[in-house]
């Protein structure tokens, strides 16, 4: 019964302990690789991957062999699984250790091989166009999604990845060019086109490239005259630049041959009003009031002319008292418009401060 007991534990110990062994042999490895130690770390690396033959301990194994300038048996490790395993990644692990023995055109040769060898399985083409990215090597990665793009027969087109890439390099026109595809493509995708461009504008410190940009937008309004997705995506980016006139300029050509209600008018005007751009704001009410008393806006629209009315003239301070007895005019012919009830309570008070504060009455 006790030899039972004995060879129970005895089974139950071995797993446990090799675990053991497995963390102290990883933390070991990691630490020598961190203190730059690599024949040390190379040693506890081999016998982990070894051992289990994980993608981790192989990467840091490779690693480590190419930090000791062993390139003949990085060499032969990859070579190895590219003979068990058919994965295109694997020629990006064979073109790296080619670069860094300084065996550039074997190099290249290998990363064409990968692409060559390519599948038309999306997963297959992210991982291996990431196998680029993650070795620097951008132009194969953007041959990757080309190739991708093909394969895939347009089912997925790696516009924003793209876009990614080149950005990376510098060709912003092309970053434009794929941003403003994905629209053609679908134009739910303008929040994400939005979000990607305000990421990069705010890198843009000399600002050629959001000038870059507009001309790109415009060039596609020209030739897209009847796409609204366009003018708007310019639209936002002049209120991104506190450009509200010209954002004024293309949101009333857009009201006007939509024959719109004021509906994007009326936003304008608020995010104007917001920004302290007063003069236009008031300019943007009142082309939405000429549209007439019988339209959606009219009474919101009235309310907040008035009101802006009254915060640009006593925001700046500087104002006559013909002024502000022109506006106390303004206020009381639009409260007799609509009557003075909860509707219009901001109104009112803001004709109370007026009173009190400013007319001294």
């Amino acid at each position: 019964m006790k030899i039972k007991v004995i060879i129970s534990l005895i089974l139950f110990l071995i797993p446990v302990l090799s675990m053991a062994q497995t963390d102290t042999d990883e933390q070991l490895a990691a630490q020598f690789f961190k203190n730059g130690e690599y024949d040390k770390a190379e040693v506890y690396y081999k016998k982990l991957y070894k051992k289990y033959n994980d993608e981790f301990y192989y990467q840091y194994y490779i690693d480590c062999l190419l930090k000791l300038n062993d390139f003949n048996e990085a060499e032969k490790i990859v070579e190895r699984r590219i003979k068990k395993e058919e994965d295109p990644v694997l020629y990006v692990h064979l073109g790296h250790v080619y670069n860094a023995s300084g065996e550039t055109k074997k190099a290249q040769q290998a990363f064409a091989k990968a692409i060559q060898q390519l599948p038309p399985f999306q997963c297959q083409i992210e991982s291996l166009a990431n196998a680029f990215l993650d070795k620097g090597e951008l132009e194969y990665a953007v041959r990757t999604y080309d190739k991708g793009r093909k394969l895939l027969n347009g089912l997925y087109t790696y516009r924003f990845e793209l876009a990614n890439v080149y950005n990376k390099q510098g060709k912003f026109d092309l970053v434009v060019d794929e941003y403003l595809n994905a629209l053609v493509e679908d134009e739910s995708q303008i929040t994400k086109v939005k979000t990607e461009l305000l990421n990069i504008f705010i890198a843009d410190e000399s600002g050629t490239e959001q000038t870059f940009f507009e001309e790109a937008v415009v060039a596609k309004i020209q030739t897209n005259p009847q796409r609204d997705i366009y003018p708007e995506l310019l639209i936002w980016h002049f209120e991104q630049q506190k450009d509200f006139r010209k954002a004024f300029a293309q949101a009333k050509a857009l009201d006007r041959r939509n024959r719109e209600d004021g509906a994007r008018i009326m936003q304008l005007a608020h995010i104007s009003r917001a920004n302290e751009a007063y003069d236009l704001a008031i300019e943007a009410y009142r082309f939405v009031l000429k549209k007439g008393r019988d339209n959606y806006y009219y009474l919101s629209c009235k309310k907040d002319l008035v009101n802006t009315l009254y915060e640009k003239a006593v925001a700046g301070g500087a104002y006559t008292d013909d002024e502000l007895v022109e506006l106390e005019k303004t206020f009381l012919e639009t409260l007799d418009e609509f009557g003075r009830n909860g509707n219009v309570a901001q109104m009112m008070m803001n004709l109370a401060e007026l009173y009190t504060f400013y007319l001294h009455r």
